[in-house]
């Protein structure tokens, strides 16, 4: 559902409904949300792997080799596992309190549910958009939090909507590398 009015250089875009799971996760490949962090994880992994065969080639006890490298091991099973399965039950759970909706404006964008608006972020906000075959992604701050906005496309079904949302989020926020 949507609804679209314009009056001079005044935009206004209102979208209703909800992220699918699929769409949550092309979202988040998109903003690429764990990527810094995985890079991390691998690094400290890597090393503590480099470690345990440094020990074990100097003849350091079997023991010692094998804590580090379970340690290793368990590091990286948790920190590859536990942020997106995190992320994931707070979608889900966000999701079960109802449909939301998403005004677009000249001063940004503000999301409500049942009535009562949850976000209003100014355009200054964000740092960048991606877009997908099937959503825009924005990116940006609120505060010290990092913001991610998924718009689907979908819910854009008058024409040239798509490509008049495209235009604005090209114009106010920017494209991502």
């Amino acid at each position: 559902m949507h609804d679209i009015r314009e009056t001079g250089s005044t935009l206004t875009l209102t979208l209703t409904g909800n992220l699918n799971d699929d769409e949550y996760l092309e979202a988040v490949r998109a903003a690429g949300l764990f990527r810094s962090w995985r890079s991390s994880v691998i690094a400290t992994t890597t090393a503590l792997a480099a470690t345990g065969a440094a020990l074990f080639a100097l003849g350091d006890s079997p023991h010692t080799v094998a804590a580090l490298l379970c340690a290793g091991a368990a590091y990286a099973a948790l920190g590859l596992l536990v942020p997106p399965a995190l992320a994931a039950r707070s979608f889900r759970r966000e999701q079960a309190k109802g449909t939301h909706r998403c005004t677009i404006d000249d001063t940004g964008i503000a999301t409500a549910r049942g009535g009562v608006e949850l976000l209003r972020v100014p355009w200054n906000r964000f740092t960048r958009h991606y877009e997908t075959d099937r959503l825009f992604v924005l990116v940006g701050r609120a505060g010290r939090q990092r913001l991610v906005m998924v718009l689907p496309k979908r819910l854009l079904t008058a024409p040239g909507e798509e490509a008049q949302l495209g235009a604005v989020l090209e114009a106010r926020v920017g494209r991502g590398r």
